[in-house]
């Protein structure tokens, strides 16, 4: 997350485990998000099976920036 758009920028600055987030990418791969500059694998454990695609997608062309709509949503545990 590198340069997030103005309208998410500060959710993102003040994520840590307590304030987290449901993160929706492309509109269709949903990851929860608790880290400013990374996304987990220990905060997705129920996303387990979206994260691995995500990542395996994004090792396919680690040369290259991607650039996703993301739509953020409060986490309700």
């Amino acid at each position: 997350m590198r340069s997030p758009s103005d309208d998410i920028q500060e959710t993102l600055r003040d994520l840590n485990l307590k304030n987290r987030v449901h993160m929706t990418l492309g509109g269709f791969l949903t990851l929860d998000v608790a880290d400013p500059g990374a996304i987990w694998l220990a905060h997705n454990s129920k996303h387990a099976e979206a994260f691995q695609a995500l990542f395996e997608f994004l090792a396919t062309r680690p040369d290259r920036e991607l650039c996703l709509l993301c739509e953020v949503t409060p986490l309700s545990d």
